[in-house]
């Protein structure tokens, strides 16, 4: 019995102390910057990894790679990727508990988002594959990306078997967001001129007021509003 009870002892301390290594991890985590964490959670065991499913025809959507850590901690990285132009337009790079992950995930899927799983190795090829893609036309990733890639650690891209076409029709095609600021369309606008030539890309700009943009390059039976346009 006495036995018993030492054995009952050692498991309690034994689980008393993975407690506190544990909660030790995740304070020392919490005290680092937003990169250090993410290259922190680039060793935890993957448990997502998908994209939503409008991504291949509406140009735009979601990538995620989930990772579980200890203490019920989690990190994501989610990329909003425009794979007609821009590369990575946002980036979400979190750490912190397991279930505000799985809220946001399924708050987006309730919202409308539909997800395909998919393989780590599937998701970073594409982040990074759409990245290159946006350089090569003089487009730079969101801000935040550069933190948001270190959750891929060891992932090995090459891994993944499928082939990714950026662009649209053979060319960079430019869909401004409703929160793209006049300024803001003309920076990418002009930077396409410059780099791909008049003529070699398309665009969709959305505008509230349908007089105040590009009217001057419209045919007279044009639409000016959610209209694509050559330039």
């Amino acid at each position: 019995m006495a036995r018993n009870d030492q054995r009952r002892q050692k498991k309690l301390e034994a689980k008393r102390t993975k407690r506190k290594e544990q909660s030790k991890a995740v304070a020392r985590l919490k005290s680092t910057g937003v990169t250090e964490r993410m290259l922190a959670g680039s060793r935890w065991q993957i448990t997502e990894s998908r994209i939503s499913d409008s991504l291949w025809d509406q140009g735009m959507g979601y990538a995620v790679l989930v990772r579980r850590g200890p203490g019920g901690m989690a990190a994501m990285s989610m990329f909003l990727l425009d794979v007609y132009c821009l590369g990575v337009k946002d980036a979400i790079a979190h750490i912190g508990p397991e279930i505000d992950v799985s809220t946001r995930l399924s708050y987006m899927a309730d919202n409308g988002t539909r997800w395909l799983k998919v393989s780590p190795e599937y998701v970073r090829k594409l982040v990074e594959g759409s990245i290159g893609y946006a350089l090569n036309l003089g487009l730079t990733p969101h801000r935040d990306c550069a933190a948001a890639i270190k959750l891929f650690g060891d992932i090995d891209a090459s891994k993944c078997e499928d082939e990714f076409e950026f662009g649209a029709e053979g060319k960079p095609r430019f869909i401004s967001g409703p929160h793209d600021s006049p300024a803001r369309c003309q920076a990418v606008m002009d930077t396409l001129n410059r780099t791909c030539g008049a003529g070699n890309f398309h665009y969709v700009l959305h505008v509230n007021d349908p007089n105040d943009l590009f009217e001057d390059e419209l045919e007279d039976d044009d639409e000016m509003y959610d209209e694509e346009y050559d330039e």
